[in-house]
This record gives C-alpha cells, sequence and structure tokens, in this order.
C-alpha cells in the first residue's frame, strides 16, 4: 500500500503526517497484525511514554539530530501517532533553543487534545524561563499541531515526570522540585509537586508536597472518585510512617484541591521507588515499583519489580513481585479496561521463561486484577532495549514503547540509541 506524506510547520512544531494514500473514513480495522516500528536520528533518541487513542498509539520521547526536522535546540520534544495498523498518522516535533525532554502523555477524555510533559531548559514563546530547568506542559490537537505551551517552575531545577486527564477534562501534572513554588512551601531539599490546570491552560492550583528528607514524584493517577494520586520516592518520613531505610516507595492521595490526605508509604533496608501510577477499578491505584531490597518478598540484589495495589483508604490491597537471574527494571504500569495492568519494564536475562535476545530487552508483563502473571512478551536484538511506557486495550492487546541501540525485525538503527514503539 502506498502512503502520501506531508510536511507542514504548525504552530512552531514541525508536522509530518505519514498516512496510508487508500485509507477509508469509517472503514472496520483489519484483522490484528503485531507490529513494531523503529526511527531515529543519527544520534541518541528514546521514548518514555504512550498512550492509546481511538485505537491509535500516541507515544512521546525526545529526539537530539535530524529527525521529522532539524533540531531547535539541543534536543526536542517528539509525538508519534502511529494506527492499530502500524501506519504512522503523523509525527509532531517540537522544542525551544534549548535541550527539551518529553516524559509523559495523556488524552483529554473525548480524545480530541493530547498533553505532554517533559522539562526544558530553554524559553518557550510567550512563557517565562523561570530557573535553570523548566518542566512544561503542552497541549496537541488530535492532528498533531501544538496549540499551547505552559512553563512550569521556581527559580531553582524543576521536572515534570507525568500528566493525567480527569472526567472534567482538567489535566494534572506531577514533577520533582528544588526550588518553592509561588504561595507554596519547601518542606526539604528536594519536594514533590503537582499542578492541576483548567483544559485552556490556566492554572487552577499548585501543591508542593514533601518531608524532611528528599521526594521525587514520577507518577500520577485520577482514582474512581476524581481524586489524584501522586507516587514516587522519599527518603524521609510522612505522617504515620517511618522511613525503612535508603529510599523509601510513596502512594500519597490528595484532595481535588491538593491537600494531601493519606500517604502510603513502603520500603526495605535498600532503594524502593514507585515509578508508575494506574487507578484501580475497584477504587485507589496500583503502582510499579523498583526496588533492590526485599520489598514485597524477594531477595536483596539484582533490582527486581514490585506492583502493589492500594486501597481508596491508603492501605495495601494486594502485592506481587518479580524477580530475574538480572535486573527486571520497572517503569510505566497501564490498567486494562475491565481488570488488570500491562507494566513496561526492562530485563537483563532470562525472565518468566522468555529467552533473552542479547544485552537487555525491554518487557511487557501483563498481570490480571489481583497480580497474577497472565503473559509476559520481550521486545529485543542482540543489542540493548529499555521498555519505558505502555498501554492495553480491554482486548488485551498492548503497545510497549521504549529505546533500543540495536535492529527490531527488519528495522535498521539509524544511529545510537532509536525509538520504537511496538504492538503486540
Amino acid at each position: 500500500m502506498g502512503s502520501s506524506l506531508v510536511r507542514i510547520v504548525l504552530g512552531g512544531a514541525l508536522l509530518v503526517s505519514l498516512a496510508p494514500a487508500t485509507a477509508l473514513a469509517g472503514a472496520p480495522e483489519p484483522a490484528f497484525l503485531p507490529w513494531t516500528r523503529q526511527a531515529g536520528s543519527s544520534t541518541d533518541d528514546q521514548m518514555a511514554d504512550v498512550t492509546l487513542v481511538a485505537g491509535d498509539a500516541v507515544a512521546v520521547g525526545t529526539v537530539t539530530g535530524t529527525y521529522a526536522g532539524s533540531p531547535k535546540g539541543a534536543s526536542d520534544a517528539i509525538v508519534q501517532r502511529i494506527a492499530a495498523t502500524g501506519y504512522y498518522q503523523w509525527i509532531a516535533r517540537f522544542g525551544t533553543n534549548g535541550a527539551d525532554s518529553a516524559y509523559g502523555v495523556a488524552a483529554s477524555p473525548d480524545g480530541e487534545a493530547l498533553y505532554v510533559v517533559g522539562s526544558s531548559d530553554g524559553t518557550w514563546d510567550g512563557q517565562p524561563a523561570n530557573g535553570q530547568s523548566d518542566a512544561y506542559l503542552a497541549r496537541l490537537s488530535s492532528s498533531g499541531s501544538v496549540e499551547w505551551v505552559r512553563s512550569i517552575g521556581t527559580s531553582a531545577a524543576d521536572y515534570g515526570w507525568a500528566v493525567a486527564t480527569s472526567p472534567d477534562g482538567d489535566i494534572w501534572v506531577v514533577g520533582t522540585t528544588y526550588g518553592t513554588f509561588p504561595g507554596t512551601s519547601s518542606a526539604g531539599g528536594r519536594d514533590a509537586w503537582v499542578r492541576r490546570f483548567a483544559p485552556n491552560g490556566d492554572v487552577r492550583w499548585t501543591a508542593q508536597i514533601g518531608t524532611a528528607g528528599a521526594e521525587s514524584a514520577f507518577g500520577i493517577a485520577i482514582d474512581g472518585t476524581g481524586r489524584p494520586w501522586i507516587a514516587g520516592g522519599t527518603t524521609g518520613s510522612f505522617p504515620d510512617a517511618a522511613n525503612r531505610g535508603g529510599e523509601d516507595a510513596y502512594a500519597a492521595r490528595l484532595t481535588v484541591a491538593g491537600a494531601v490526605m493519606h500517604v502510603h508509604q513502603a520500603g526495605s533496608k535498600k532503594d524502593d521507588v514507585a515509578i508508575g501510577l494506574a487507578a484501580a477499578p475497584e477504587g485507589g491505584v496500583t503502582a510499579s515499583i523498583v526496588t533492590d531490597g526485599r520489598l514485597g518478598g524477594g531477595p536483596a540484589g539484582p533490582e527486581a519489580t514490585v506492583v502493589r495495589s492500594i486501597r481508596a483508604t491508603g492501605s495495601a490491597r494486594w502485592t506481587v513481585r518479580f524477580d530475574g537471574p538480572g535486573d527486571v527494571r520497572p517503569r510505566d504500569i497501564a490498567a486494562r479496561p475491565g481488570g488488570g495492568y500491562v507494566i513496561a519494564a526492562t530485563t537483563d536475562g532470562v525472565f518468566a521463561g522468555a529467552t533473552p535476545a542479547g544485552g537487555s530487552d525491554a518487557v511487557a508483563i501483563v498481570i490480571g486484577s489481583t497480580g497474577g502473571l497472565v503473559r509476559v512478551r520481550l521486545v529485543g536484538s542482540v543489542a540493548d532495549e529499555v521498555g519505558t511506557g505502555a498501554a492495553i486495550a480491554k482486548s488485551g492487546r498492548f503497545v510497549l514503547t521504549g529505546l533500543t541501540t540495536g535492529a527490531l525485525g527488519a528495522a535498521s538503527n539509524a544511529g545510537g540509541a532509536d525509538l520504537f514503539t511496538a504492538r503486540r
């Protein structure tokens, strides 16, 4: 099947649209076929997150060289929309004259807007440069044009890691700060922060959350009651909790106005950090946690993946752990409509009976609604892969995204690390 190629510059973003020339509006989706898409520049690039929108995979990441246009600065944000059939619908590249990265993506409830969160040390058009580096939130149309960007920061270094939307259309962004946001106070040297935006980009409020130790926040989810949860790591102790040693994982439930309701803190004598967060259908959330300690009942040593489901009251509902002879490092977790989850991870050896392709492999771990292992799928080459983002449909089909330093399937490596998105 042939394809048409159109290059358009919209709102400061280079938009590359790749669509099948014979595509018919309203045509039924063809029978499922797995696919892998690999692309990139001659330097290092990586995908960070992915979501499903009307069956399409929308993946975001960072590119440093020439791909889908020339660099605006040291690095740019990249967004790819890939149809269920594997065709690129469009590719959008945008950034400042500095170093820009994209780490998270979410869609509006109606799918007509896409929200991308990341970090930048440059200056966005019409936005202030607040400090050493700022987080940002960008809104793109469903066809890939950048509609607005909002800079988020203090006079120090700030990072934006994840984004979620609520049924009312509001956007919730979470990250880490070394400074103090206006109207808040710093609890320690490094804090978590949450900012709530209206769909037009207006700020509703900002909350800064922490202890006397150091906090990070990497995940955010909106539960069934419309309340936000955030997750990350802490070297301190939240109220009614005691640090177990090193860094502990935590998940905090907030009110819709940003006040902390309660915090679930869990850890071992070593380091434990919650990386991903998904709303649980039965209430509360489920977190993906990386540990090199005994959290979840396993041995201390190589990094392991722990998945913990947490009730709305803050208590643990269930916990499962996945170990391998080498590291099994989780990143994103996504809920399957109707029950269950998929976790994006990276493994350094044989895992759950799956034979490694070579080096490190990206892996999708699919589990049931109570944590039971359903299946494992590796994406790998003779080189190294890292799994960073995942999303799953009600059918159980999922997409996994990340980076590869090799060549996946019939693809060729463009140089350094490439972007990849795979559907299985």
